[in-house]
């Protein structure tokens, strides 16, 4: 009988360990895997948000690349372009020679000519002021200052001041100053 007592006590002892062994997985996988699988789950949806995203920018990022290898040579034409017509130094004796090519080409008598330096908005760029002052027939005018806006140097009119007579429109010929704004890089 001792036996049997003893064999009782083994599985009674066997059971209550198996008991207590599935009650500690029970406790480890609800208060241990469970909030990991959770945050598990959450990461994954985070990524997988992330890469969506990122899906979405690579595409972007293509099609910018595209757009830039297909604009690629004509920028860098226009840049070249750009930067010929605004050279390094105010270069005074550049723009002397663009307004008098002008001037010679319209029959536009150039009779004073000025220069002055003027702070610039843009880092890089320098301003030089030009005022000047011409005769010319009235029908020359508009071709002249079209002409010289599109000069191979740029430069911009500010301001045109223009004395006309009842004559000059009867084809004499008239005065006018410009105040014009020659750019150059620094």
């Amino acid at each position: 009988m001792s036996e049997v007592q003893f064999e009782e006590k083994s599985v009674n002892k066997s059971f209550f360990v198996g008991i207590l062994l599935i009650l500690v997985v029970i406790f480890a996988y609800t208060f241990l895997v469970a909030p990991i699988s959770e945050k598990v789950a959450i990461l994954k949806s985070s990524v997988d948000e992330k890469k969506a995203i990122v899906s979405v920018l690579n595409a972007d990022i293509k099609a910018i690349n595209d757009a830039k290898s297909q604009l690629g040579e004509s920028s860098e034409v226009e840049r070249s372009n750009i930067l010929k017509m605004i050279p390094v130094g105010p270069n005074q004796d550049d723009v002397i020679r663009t307004i008098t090519t002008q001037s010679q080409k319209h029959d536009v008598l150039m009779n004073s000519l000025s220069f002055s330096n003027v702070p610039s908005k843009k880092v890089g760029v320098g301003v030089l002021k030009v005022n000047a002052s011409f005769e010319s027939a009235y029908a020359d005018l508009p071709v002249f200052l079209k002409d010289l806006e599109q000069a191979s140097r740029l430069l911009k009119v500010d301001s045109l001041n223009v004395q006309v007579s009842r004559l000059a429109l009867a084809g004499e010929r008239v005065n006018f100053s410009l105040t014009m704004e020659a750019y150059y890089q620094k």
